[in-house]
């Protein structure tokens, strides 16, 4: 009786399953994408901006952000780009997802290069490199426009291009290249990294059926078995004996290690440097940081 109750239970729950369907985001989570703050930037060219931006972010499943500042409140841009990425929750279909950011403070002429999630993989700290190499004289020629469109842009070809000496998840066969063929994008972030098998009703309740049956089958084979070992079966009480057995400590070696210093503002003098972090809202990210 206790085994028909639990295939009764298996049946029900697999019965359950078989009218559950995951539901996935169909619309962009990102409206906005361009937050001049530091006011670089025309009406115009804000506009040309977020329409370049939601294009490219839609063919490279990531949020292609700027984000600029006049003075960061006393913060370090690292922290400054982190707290925007944990309060507003900037991700390409969902928050805090795929998002590539371009950081810059005017006060201290800092810009900084980050990628979250996949952007992370797909624009580690080399690739962010080679595009802060490319925007410096933008940015010291005061071109900001040019500056922000090719990060869009490159950031865009990069998320599309898979890194070497890395594994990840490759991309659909239809995605867009940069051959432009016109194509849709075929997933969204979820599907990507989620693998759905559509199934019909019936062949869920046939699956749980043939399930149930072997989970029972298994169940009554090992309750008939009859376990004949015991402590005894094996001990020769005339022969055996326990072993003295001690743990004696010798030494202790401790070894001092200076800890680095992580602070932020050595990048001086106009240098550069590589590497990511994460945020105080405990979001790791890739990151290439400046000065213009």
């Amino acid at each position: 009786m206790k085994y028909s109750k639990v295939f009764l239970i298996l049946f029900a729950f697999f019965f359950l399953l078989s009218w559950s369907n995951p539901v996935f985001a169909d619309v962009p989570h990102q409206k906005q994408f361009i937050f001049d703050n530091a006011n670089l930037l025309t009406e115009e060219q804000i506009t040309e901006l977020e329409a370049l931006s939601e294009e490219l972010s839609m063919e490279s499943e990531t949020a292609l952000i700027i984000l600029t500042a006049d003075g960061m409140d006393g913060k370090v841009i690292e922290d400054y780009m982190g707290d925007f990425y944990d309060e507003e929750a900037p991700g390409y279909e969902q928050p805090h997802g795929n998002t590539a950011i371009l950081t810059i403070d005017m006060e201290t002429r800092d810009f900084y290069l980050t990628g979250f999630k996949k952007a992370e993989i797909y624009l580690n700290d080399d690739r962010l490199d080679e595009i802060r190499d490319i925007i410096v004289p933008s940015l010291r020629n005061g071109d900001y426009f040019q500056a922000f469109s090719t990060f869009i842009e490159l950031t865009h070809d990069f998320m599309l291009t898979e890194p070497e000496n890395e594994e990840v998840d490759p991309a659909p066969p239809n995605a867009h290249t940069n051959n432009n063929t016109g194509g849709e994008s075929d997933s969204s972030y979820n599907n990507r990294y989620t693998k759905e098998v559509e199934l019909t009703w019936i062949d869920v309740l046939v699956a749980s059926i043939v399930l149930s049956a072997i989970i029972v089958g298994i169940m009554l084979l090992f309750n008939r078995v009859k376990i004949k070992v015991n402590p005894g079966t094996y001990l020769n009480r005339n022969s055996s004996g326990v072993l003295q057995k001690r743990d004696q400590f010798v030494r202790q070696t401790v070894t001092k290690v200076k800890k680095p210093s992580n602070n932020s503002n050595n990048n001086s003098g106009g240098g550069f440097s590589s590497g990511g972090g994460i945020t105080r809202g405990g979001h790791s990210h890739s990151g290439s940081k400046g000065k213009f």
